[in-house]
């Protein structure tokens, strides 16, 4: 056990550009998700009642809302930004 805490320690960190290209992704794909938590809803619900039937796709539709969907996209633009600043902070160190 000790022995892989000393490798995990030697580990260089992840490289910065990866971090800085799908951060810029995530914080773009987040966007989209708050400003098209509507229709994302919609089709979300619409797709549970063909796949499960009438029943239980009513009762997953009561347990969801359109604002859930936009918190998603709140923590997508969040983790992406976590991203985009580990990227800079590794190309400045």
């Amino acid at each position: 056990m000790i022995r892989l805490i000393e490798v995990a320690i030697q580990r260089q960190p992840a490289p910065a550009l990866p971090n800085l290209i799908v951060g810029i992704l995530v914080v773009v794909v987040g966007i989209l998700i708050v400003k098209r938590r509507e229709k994302i809803y919609g089709g979300t619900v619409g797709f549970e009642k063909r796949v499960f039937g009438k029943g239980l796709g009513d009762l997953l539709e009561r347990l969801q809302s359109p604002f859930w969907v936009g918190a998603v996209g709140v923590v997508g633009v969040l983790m992406g930004l976590v991203m985009i600043g580990y990227a800079v902070w590794r190309f400045f160190t």
